[in-house]
């Protein structure tokens, strides 16, 4: 018999069904893609969203941004200029920055993909009411903050 040394409710933890979620939303918007043709990430996705909003973001702004740190962001954008979906360009008054510009190609992408993600935002909240939805997000925002409070404990 093994004996349980840590008793774990799973019901009352909200961590494992938070990754299973983000998990779960990954994969389908990453197929979801795949079967209409598109080659983006979520996280390209991401960048793109943002873009649309502010072209010429300097890198390290994208970064803190999307929460991403900068040696994961300057892979995705590599990948997304080989792409043809961004471009990097050197700031003038400081040739250790880069801004990132949305082209034409990631544009298109962008607006091939946005009517998908709302697709699947839509059957994700299926049954789900708006003061629910309301208090999900609440919750999840203070888990974050929890998180980023433990962070700064750490510094």
């Amino acid at each position: 018999m093994i004996k349980k040394v840590f008793p774990l409710d799973v019901e009352s933890i909200l961590l494992p069904w938070l990754t299973t979620a983000s998990k779960r939303i990954t994969y389908h918007i990453l197929n979801t893609f795949k079967e209409h043709g598109l080659t983006l990430s979520r996280e390209q996705m991401i960048i793109l969203a943002h873009l649309q909003e502010k072209d010429g973001l300097v890198q390290n702004d994208l970064a803190f941004i999307t929460s991403r740190d900068k040696t994961s962001l300057t892979r995705i954008i590599n990948n997304m200029e080989k792409k043809g979906l961004l471009k990097r360009v050197r700031c003038e008054n400081d040739q250790r920055r880069n801004k990132i510009f949305i082209t034409t190609a990631g544009i298109n992408q962008f607006k091939k993909g946005i009517p998908l993600v709302l697709a699947i935002v839509d059957k994700m909240q299926a049954g789900i009411s708006k003061p629910d939805i309301k208090k999900a997000i609440e919750v999840i925002k203070k888990v974050s903050q929890n998180i980023t409070e433990l962070e700064d404990e750490k510094k």
